[in-house]
């Protein structure tokens, strides 16, 4: 959570009501402007006791005794520009007193006059470059280090003739974000080339870079809206495809943005608020809170933080360390960006940073693995140095009488699994990895070095009470990761091919169950069988023998519990086609959906194959025909009936024909007949209404 710290109050001169007008931070140094020209540089140590920050001013500089605009940092130089009387000055960040003008040419001439505001652009190919707002004009120079003297050199590259004077601006790469009293654009600072984001209605424009994001934060009203600034995009995308979705909405308009990778802070009248970057969320609110400017500062310790100023104090926002930032986005399974936060947070310690990768990747396991996502979690156990006895130590449920101790402490126990019985299944395998002869009991330091791998074994959060699946998967993981250390890759995958299925055919889900079986090598017949046939899958069943080219056998478990079958007749031979073409029309994912009695899922099969709509089995039954067989189970209520009459609607709409005939003469109307009178009547209602429609709607035209 972020705390908000007071740091220094500024000091008032003998006579003079200074304020602060606006400031930036460099590494753990705050640069500050104030209304009477004051330019001020500060110092922040954090103390080792109690973790506070001490404050002390190093210098000061008097320019002209006017405002003091803006102060922006070098990211990557010790230089210091400033905005005063509607001049540019650069500074040493090491000796505030030595100023220089930016010029209007960049040579020796007078200072640039009029200046409105200005930014600095992150190094591209090598140039460090500044823009300069006057009125209705940018001025856009790049600047160097004089080797000879020290003094920085700047060189005008580019002046651009605006339509009105810029307020704010954004620049990055090759792209300028502009702020007008009107309206928002984007503009190519080499071209000119403009492009149109946004108009404004009698607002402040406000736009915060987000430097390592390539994209800028352009506000209105209370929403900031994220604009791409990536140079590849400009000549390619439309401006209304470089605003992303990620549209912030505050309670109120802000009156400064602040970002600190991964959070967008907004400073409210009277309240800090804080989103995430990657979700758009808020995270959180910090009441009492009155303040006019927001600035990033590195600071002693393991974080970034933010500055907040009011007119004379200046806090620090001291967000999450980086770690407890990673373990939220882990928390959400959002694991593409917890990765990408450990890269942009690297400590350069390779061995601290491989330390905090496989940190993640066990919280990640078990996040997954919790959230019944097995295939998942096996990928990132799998990408740790854990062993088994860091998995089972949080499982006293799953240890044997004898594996015991006090604390729940396991014994110092390599498994192993080198059987060359490949009949054994995945259960009878783990059986014997467990029953293997206990050695003897851990010293301390062994006990110790197995808790320091990042998974306590005193830790109280991942000890549960394990329902059977649950049992089941983590048995599965451990003979998973114990196949993994004697590099057994055809056992990782009957593992995880095993638990994904044990997980998908528990949660009921049909659509997960088609896709693993789908997968030739994914599920092993051994175990994937017996689970099949015990949860009465006979179609699935049906399609994991196709997978391992058992032709007959899928045939044979087609016939199983097939509904069509019991409307047409004694003496009708029912049997299914042996051959691969007509299995692989037999078993399309259509026919599945329909069992699954799930609307949403027929409509996903159907977006992606429109044709299946019409699609005949080898017997001549289309997905209509299998649904109205169906009806007698909505009818008992062995399945959902609001369900079923959704997705007999869906099957409508999609045009199906009621009157197609299978092999044996039936109708899905006839087959509704037979099956329950209530859906033969709805389908008549239906196809009655249809028709009254389509006899109107030439009349509508006319």
């Amino acid at each position: 959570m972020q705390r908000v710290v007071k740091l220094f109050t500024l000091p008032q001169g003998d006579g003079r009501k200074d304020t602060i007008a606006s400031l930036d931070c460099k590494e753990n140094v705050v640069y500050i402007g104030t209304n009477n020209g004051l330019l001020q540089k500060w110092r922040l140590d954090q103390d080792s006791k109690d973790e506070d920050y001490v404050s002390r001013q190093l210098n000061q500089v008097q320019l002209k005794k006017r405002v003091v605009a803006q102060v922006i940092t070098d990211p990557q130089w010790p230089r210091l520009f400033t905005l005063c009387d509607e001049n540019v000055t650069v500074h040493s960040t090491e000796d505030l007193s030595r100023v220089f003008y930016i010029t209007e040419d960049g040579g020796k001439t007078s200072p640039l006059k009029g200046c409105i505001c200005m930014a600095v652009a992150p190094v591209y190919r090598n140039k460090h470059r500044i823009c300069v707002a006057t009125k209705k004009k940018l001025h856009l120079y790049n600047y160097q280090q004089d080797a000879a003297n020290g003094q920085p050199s700047h060189f005008l590259f580019q002046v651009l003739v605006m339509p009105s004077s810029v307020c704010c601006l954004a620049f990055q790469g090759e792209t300028l974000c502009c702020g007008y009293m009107k309206e928002y654009s984007l503009l190519n600072c080499y071209s000119g080339e403009a492009t149109g984001l946004f108009t404004l209605h009698n607002q402040q424009p406000i736009i915060k870079s987000l430097d390592s994001e390539h994209a800028a934060l352009c506000n209105v009203g209370n929403l900031s809206i994220r604009v791409s600034l990536k140079d590849a995009e400009r000549k390619t995308s439309p401006a209304s495809n470089r605003i992303t979705r990620e549209t912030i909405k505050w309670s109120s308009e802000p009156r400064s943005i602040g970002f600190k990778y991964p959070y967008v802070i907004g400073l409210l009248s009277d309240q800090v608020e804080i989103y995430s970057i990657y979700e758009g969320d808020i995270v959180q609110q910090l009441t009492n809170i009155s303040g006019s400017i927001l600035a990033s500062v590195r600071c002693p310790g393991p974080s970034d933080n933010l500055c907040i100023s009011t007119d004379r104090d200046v806090y620090m926002l001291v967000c999450a360390d980086a770690d407890s930032q990673v373990k939220q986005l882990v928390s959400k399974l959002m694991m593409t960006e917890a990765f990408d936060m450990l890269y942009r947070t690297s400590t350069g310690n390779e061995e601290l940073d491989q330390e905090r990768k496989q940190v993640t990747h066990v919280d990640a396991g078990f996040g997954f693995l919790f959230r019944g996502q097995p295939d998942s979690a096996f990928e990132h156990f799998a990408a740790t140095a854990i062993d088994v006895r860091e998995i089972l130590v949080h499982f006293p449920e799953l240890l044997p009488p004898n594996a015991k101790e006090e604390g729940g402490v396991l014994w110092n126990w390599q498994p192993s699994i080198s059987s060359n019985d490949t009949s054994m299944t995945l259960e009878d395998r783990y059986i014997a990895l467990l029953q293997d002869e206990a050695p003897p009991r851990q010293s301390q330091d062994e006990k110790e070095s197995l808790s320091s791998n990042g998974l306590g074994a005193s830790d109280p959060q991942l000890i549960f009470a394990l329902e059977a699946t649950m049992k089941q998967t983590i048995n599965l993981l451990v003979l998973f990761m114990s196949a993994r250390q004697e590099s057994s890759d055809a056992l990782q995958q009957r593992c995880m091919g095993y638990a994904s299925l044990v997980v998908a055919i528990n949660h009921n889900n049909k659509e997960e169950t088609y896709k693993l079986l789908a997968n030739r090598s994914f599920c092993d017949l051994r175990e994937c069988a017996p689970k099949l046939e015990e949860s009465g899958l006979s179609r699935e069943l049906a399609l994991l023998y196709f997978s391992k080219q058992m032709y007959p056998e899928a045939a044979q478990a087609l016939k199983v519990n097939d509904k069509i079958s019991t409307h047409c007749g004694e003496g009708i031979d029912c049997s299914r086609s042996t051959t691969r073409e007509d299995l692989l029309t037999d078993l399309h994912e259509i026919y599945t959906a329909i069992e699954s009695n799930e609307a949403e899922y027929v409509k996903r099969v159907l977006a992606a194959d429109p044709n299946s709509i019409h699609l005949a089995d080898s017997l001549g039954n289309t997905p209509f025909h299998h649904a109205c067989a169906m009806s007698t189970d909505a009818d008992n209520g062995i399945i959902n009936d609001n369900d079923f009459m959704s997705m007999i609607g869906v099957l409508l709409n999609k045009k199906s024909d009621p009157n197609v005939q299978n092999k044996f003469g039936l109708s899905p109307l006839d087959v509704a007949s037979k099956a329950s009178t209530r859906l033969w009547g709805f389908i008549i209602s239906f196809i009655e209404v249809q028709q009254l429609c389509d006899a109107i709607a030439p009349l509508k035209k006319t």
